[in-house]
This record gives C-alpha cells, structure tokens and sequence, in this order.
C-alpha cells in the first residue's frame, strides 16, 4: 500500500464543506446510506458536457453560489449552453448553502424562469 495523496487547498475545502453537512445532523435522513461501492464508477466516468448541445432550444437556468467550489461547472455550461440560458450566482453562497439554507435559495428567481419557461 502508499500514502494518501494530499489534497490540493482546493480539494481539502470541498471534502471539509461535504463532512460539514454530511457528517453532521444536518445532512442526516434515515433512508440515507453511504455511497455504495458501485456508485464510484458511475460518478468518474460521467461527462456532463458530452452532448450538452442536445439540450438546446430548451432554456436553462443555473444556479451556483459564489463561493461554491463547483460554481465553474455552472459557468463553463453556461458557455457551452447555445439556447435560451441564465447564470444566477447566489452572494456569498457555498455548494451545499443551497441545499437547506432556505434564506440564500433564489426563490424568485425559480418562480419566474419556471412561469416563463414552463
């Protein structure tokens, strides 16, 4: 066996943000379990930008917190987007902010893209 490749600063803040909602009470439901063994493969080998021009001409709306370590998925869709598109950022908001902090979720923003949309 090796040693455990140290995370970049990056990475280590995204695997602290996680533990800080899944390891806690707050990322807890009592159907959940851990990833399962088969899960791994499936996320590694998704490519979520493999057909994205397919989408078009449905519109599209993103949304990704500011300080969210994943806000460039959003923005480097939001490029590759070729039909109707919106990119919201939520001020000051991480990753898993938008799960449950109900007060930072755009809920107007959502009410209106859907009732143009729909």
């Amino acid at each position: 066996m090796g040693d455990a490749v140290p995370l970049k600063p990056s990475q280590q803040a995204a695997a602290d943000e996680f533990a800080t909602y899944y390891a806690t009470p707050r990322g807890f439901h009592p159907r959940s379990t851990a990833m399962s063994l088969t899960s791994a493969g499936a996320i590694t080998s998704f490519t979520p930008f493999t057909q994205v021009e397919l989408i078009a001409p449905r519109p599209v709306l993103l949304i990704a917190g500011e300080k969210a370590h994943s806000r460039y998925y959003s923005e480097d869709a939001y490029k590759l987007l070729t039909g109707p598109k919106e990119l919201h950022i939520v001020p000051g908001a991480t990753h898993v902010d938008l799960y449950d902090r109900v007060n930072l979720i755009p809920w107007e923003r959502l009410a209106s893209f859907f009732n143009r949309s729909l």
